[in-house]
């Protein structure tokens, strides 16, 4: 025998190497006593790869000193004891058997320690007492728990509690691949491409760790419920592969099921690339073999046709070249079946060499990449222009904009300040990010963003390389930038370097040097300079520098606070970020962007005139802006004035010069939607989620977008995908209620908005606003005030009299429901001081109205009808169609009802545009707006098209649009009469209910 360590020679007998004193496994003989293997090259697995030194290193040695290995192990009834609701090791609940394995049982468990769900793996007691198994198991554990991407199924850690030893790991709820092939047989081409699309996306991250996984197979892919596939089993199935040995005449059937080792075979036999089966050395591309034979699989319905014993088939996978499936199965696409061909290459070497590559190939065959093509007649006459090219590059560069490029996302890692000053600590990020993106096709992640991501990846806080690096692979940024200051003797040193997040492979190298800290803006010009050119950029530098000196603050003092106030508004500490935003403008009065960070602050905390201010301060520095910076001022600033098309445009001209900018697509989005053009803003938002595809943010505008569309399933799945990702996000909870309330699913409505009640005060207000505007809705004022008042309560209580002011306006709707005008008035006097908003003064004028109480609801028809933006000035026309409709002339409300729609074509527009015909006896133009209405119904769903639940609004759409069609003598009237009763069946007062009834029976309907 050989020892697999040192290669020394053994003698048959020996317990153990006497060179390196390894143990020696029973199945070295064995392996070579196997005749039929002797011509195979036959290698130790702990040898295969430098990933298994003999000695841990100081990964593993963390990992083995965590865990107590001293307490005696439980045997197989104390693990099958493991019932739902115990608790293991005082720590994790379980939930629920999710089956067993070769290596013992799986469980759902509730980890209480970090509130997370996770699957434990618990190792039988048999692989568990051998030490060489947990050795093998740690030491692929600190390779395999490195590997972070939403492909991967994330494992946490090697654990011992109650003398059980298991594996913690990220849950996922869906079904195996395997699962799906069994009920469905085989896949289309095209699902089955996207799927393994994932697993390559998955592969390439674990590579990219240097961690082969060695046992793919469809068991091992998971398909979650939002059809993301996970590779798992990464460092495990293989590991404890070595507890076993398969007999001589098994079935390959048999040997798949069992635990696989012939010799130093590890893996499931007839997923094995054929360097496994002769038992060689692996590495990535064996893992593309059997993607390759997946894809066979998902597509064929079967695995290429093998010999049925495990020898005669490992013999075979060894030395026979397998065949493209085309040409048994004719049906295949051809561009597919080379695909999978390549794959299954006899020889690694003619195989793609990285996940990479196979992604790329199956990105051009799926339409998700454009494949790069020459022109031919463009190469013939390459000659003959090439002298006219040198003398009009400068004309194109100045007359046609920027180069054509792909669009490179970037994350911009923390600094390492050796200088000894502390004004740099945080200041040379913003800096380099702000240069960077002076590149078109450079668009920075948001270093916010990224430590909020990082906090779910890792217990560091610090965002250094190796940790964006991380968040860099989860989020599908492609470059990570990270440096350091110090001190060459009197000057400031600055080093940095772009690598490929992926790979990590270095992609340039920059440094520079500053004699004082003012010179620093230039020394990190150049610094960014240099990566630019690397990533294609060819803008001249010393056009490059000139931009930097312009465009960034001469204090780095004032840069710090600007960074700081980012960092803070991102975390949603938007007080602290506006102490810092306006320190930052103490110490440089001409940095624009600071008024603008206040300027959005300000506006999203209703602060508008303070907001108009800064945003007039902004503009007043603009010059000291990046055309980004500029385009997505005066787009925030439009956006908060609702000047939809001035918004449009120039978040449009940020898009066109800057295409991956996620403010030009996710704002122009915005824009759209404030402007009514749901579908407008949903393909824009699906744009910007399609470039960011688990940012939260543009997870829920896409969810919205869809709900306010009146595409309710849709907005019900992004908004279950996106509490998978994050169950903290209050807003999805709403954006969830409202659709399956408006889905007619009054129970999941409740349901949901009960559960964002415990998240946090705003998400107790939100679920009181929810239930009430249900009860409402439903007609059940008495439910809907009880429920007010004990969030009107919380709200004083908080001092947050804006949000109490909406509920008084709900309080005083319920009492009108119950005939008590006068306490509805009190109500609404109070919550109009509050704010002149239009959400608040238009339910409050309609109160007054129906309160008997005209000259006030004009008064605040007035209010609204003095301010300059489009909606204010369209609620205060509102208001007075309202008040003509009241006082029944007809024509005129229908003229101010046009006259408003004119301004902006809201919702209550058309409904109340709706019910003046009807009163007029236009029964036709009625049924027309009602229907639109009815057409529009997403926007009643929150019709100030703040995410404010409004569905009560909508309920009386089917009545009023019955009288338009019993006025038609339709027979839909009836239907519509039906419909409205249904939604007030639990409402006992309603006087539109009892009229509803006494027409249908005036109809003869029953």
């Amino acid at each position: 025998m050989v020892c697999p360590t040192c290669k020394t020679a053994v003698p048959n007998a020996a317990s153990q190497c006497p060179a390196c004193g390894t143990a020696t496994p029973t199945d070295w003989s064995e392996t070579q006593a196997d005749s039929d293997l002797d011509e195979t090259k036959v290698l130790s697995d702990l040898d295969e790869t430098k990933l298994f030194s003999s000695q841990p290193g100081d990964a593993e040695t963390q990992l083995m000193r965590s865990q107590d290995w001293s307490k005696p192990l439980a045997s197989s009834d104390a693990i099958a004891a493991l019932a739902p609701g115990s608790i293991l090791g005082g720590r994790y609940e379980i939930l629920k058997s999710l089956g067993e394995g070769g290596m013992g049982a799986v469980f759902k468990a509730h980890d209480t320690e970090v509130e997370r769900m996770v699957a434990l793996k618990v190792i039988r007691p048999e692989l568990a007492a051998s030490e060489d198994i947990l050795r093998r198991f740690r030491q692929e554990l600190v390779l395999a728990r490195q590997i972070t991407h939403r492909n991967v199924v994330r494992i946490y850690d090697l654990g011992v509690a109650d003398g059980i030893r298991f594996i913690s790991m990220e849950y996922v709820e869906g079904q195996e691949l395997a699962d799906i092939l069994k009920k469905r047989g085989k896949l289309p081409p095209q699902e089955a491409g996207q799927i393994i699309l994932q697993v390559c996306y998955g592969l390439a991250a674990a590579h990219a760790e240097g961690v082969v996984h060695r046992d793919l197979k469809p068991q091992n892919i998971m398909i979650a419920k939002d059809e993301r596939a996970l590779v798992m089993d990464f460092g495990i199935a293989h590991s404890a592969d070595a507890a076993a040995v398969v007999a001589e005449n098994n079935t390959a059937e048999e040997a798949d099921s069992a635990l696989t080792v012939v010799g130093s075979l590890l893996g499931t036999p007839r997923y094995m690339s054929p360097e496994q089966a002769r038992a060689e050395k692996v590495d990535n591309r064996s893992d593309l073999f059997t993607v390759g034979l997946i894809l066979y699989e998902l597509v064929i319905g079967d695995l290429p046709p093998c010999p049925n014993t495990l020898k005669a088939m490992l013999r075979e996978r060894s030395t026979k070249q397998l065949e493209p499936p085309i040409k048994t199965h004719p049906d295949i696409p051809r561009a597919l079946s080379l695909i999978i061909h390549k794959c299954l290459q006899l020889d690694p070497a003619a195989r793609y060499q990285s996940a990479e590559a196979l992604s790329h190939d199956l990105e051009i065959w799926l339409g998700i990449r454009k494949r790069h093509t020459v022109n031919r007649k463009v190469l013939s006459g390459l000659a003959a222009v090439i002298v006219l090219l040198a003398a009009t590059l400068v004309y194109n560069l100045r007359s046609k904009g920027p180069v054509t490029h792909n669009p490179v996302k970037i994350l911009v890692s923390d600094f390492v300040n050796q200088s000894g000053n502390p004004v740099l600590d945080g200041t040379l990020e913003p800096l380099l990010t702000t240069n960077l993106e002076g590149a078109s096709f450079i668009t920075a992640y948001n270093r916010g963003q990224a430590r909020k991501t990082l906090a779910s990846l890792s217990p560091t806080s610090t965002l250094d390389e190796n940790s964006a690096r991380l968040v860099a692979q989860r989020e599908g940024v492609g470059v990570v930038v990270s440096g350091s200051i110090g001190r060459d003797g009197n000057r400031y040193a600055l080093s940095a370097r772009a690598i490929d997040a992926r790979t990590n492979k270095v992609i340039d190298e920059q440094k520079a040097t500053a004699a004082t800290p003012a010179d620093l803006n230039r020394a990190v010009g150049r610094i960014a300079s240099g990566f630019r050119k690397a990533l294609g950029d060819v803008t001249p530098q010393s056009v490059q520098i000139a931009a930097a000196e312009t465009f960034s603050s001469q204090s780095l003092e004032a840069s710090q606070q600007y960074a700081r106030a980012q960092d803070l508004q991102w975390q949603g500490k938007w007080d602290e970020a506006l102490k810092a935003y306006s320190r930052s403008t103490e110490l440089d009065p001409q940095l624009g962007r600071a008024y603008a960070g206040m300027a959005s602050i300000l506006a999203n905390m209703g602060r508008k005139p303070d907001a108009e201010k800064d945003f007039k301060l902004a503009m007043s520095k603009i010059d000291r802006m990046t055309d980004r910076e500029k385009y997505r001022t005066r787009g925030a600033y439009y956006l908060m004035e609702r000047d939809y098309d001035k918004a449009i445009e120039q978040f449009k001209a940020l898009e066109k010069q800057f295409p991956a900018d996620p403010a030009g697509i996710g704002n122009l989005a915005l824009a759209y939607f404030y402007a009514r053009n749901m579908t407008g803003a949903a393909e824009e938002g699906r744009r910007v989620l399609a470039i960011y595809p688990d940012n939260v943010l543009y997870l829920n505008n896409v969810g919205l977008f869809a709900m306010y569309a009146g595409d309710f399933d849709t907005a019900i799945r992004e908004s279950e995908r996106l509490l998978k990702l994050n169950p903290s996000f209050e807003k999805a909870y709403i954006c969830l209620g409202i659709s399956q309330l408006a889905k007619g699913d009054e129970a999941a409505a409740a349901e949901t908005f009960r559960k964002v009640a415990p998240l946090s005060v705003w998400g107790a207000s939100a679920s009181v606003v929810g239930l009430a505007d249900m009860a409402l809705y439903q007609g059940r004022p008495d439910d809907a005030l009880a429920i007010l008042d004990k969030g009107v309560t919380a709200d004083l209580a908080a001092h947050d009299a804006s949000r109490a002011a909406a509920k008084w306006l709900m309080q005083a709707q319920a009492l009108l429901l119950k005939g008590q005008g006068a306490k509805a008035i009190a109500l609404a006097e109070r919550a109009s001081k509050e704010s002149t908003d239009e959400s608040l003064l238009y339910p409050a004028a309609m109160i007054f109205l129906q309160a008997g109480k005209p000259d006030k609801a004009l008064e605040l028809s007035q209010k609204l009808g003095q301010r300059l933006e489009p909606d204010p000035g369209a609620y205060g026309k509102l208001i007075q169609a309202e008040d003509q409709l009241n006082r029944k002339q007809y024509r005129d409300a229908v003229r101010t009802f046009q006259d408003a729609q004119k301004i902006a074509d809201t919702w209550l527009g058309r409904y109340g545009l709706g019910r003046a015909y009807l009163e007029a006896g236009a029964f036709t133009d009625a049924d027309t707006e009602l229907d639109a209405a009815v057409k529009r119904q997403g926007e009643a769903t929150a019709v100030f098209l703040d995410d404010e639940p409004s569905w009560r609004y909508f309920a009386p759409v089917q009545y009023y649009l019955a009288r338009a069609r019993e006025g038609l003598g339709s027979p839909g009237a009836a239907d519509a009469y039906r419909a409205y009763l249904k939604i007030r069946e639990k409402s006992a007062n309603d006087p539109l209910a009892k009229d509803a009834q006494e027409r249908l029976k005036s109809l003869g309907a029953k």
